[in-house]
């Protein structure tokens, strides 16, 4: 079992431990298809979370051989798997 509760944050205390928004689209030839804002925990937490997620569905045996990105391997949706991560379309 993955622990979770092993992940420390960062020494730094100026470095706010939650991300206001990361902004993102999609487009398809050229036009945006879908805007969203992603709000949650900073950079090298959400990384490390984001990890161990998917380290514990390696050992659950949920896994495709070969190079996959996270998306690819488990969706787009995977990030909201992360405790505090919210999705917000704009």
């Amino acid at each position: 079992m993955v622990r979770q509760d092993r992940v420390f944050k960062r020494p730094d205390s100026s470095v706010d431990s939650f991300a206001r928004a990361v902004f993102a689209n999609h487009k398809w030839s050229g036009k945006i298809i879908d805007e969203y804002a992603h709000q949650g925990p900073e950079g090298y937490t959400i990384t490390a979370l984001a990890a161990l997620n998917i380290a514990q569905k390696i050992l659950d045996g949920n896994f495709t051989t070969g190079f996959q990105t996270p998306a690819k391997a488990y969706g787009a949706d995977l990030v909201l798997e992360i405790a505090g991560v919210r999705r917000q379309d704009i």
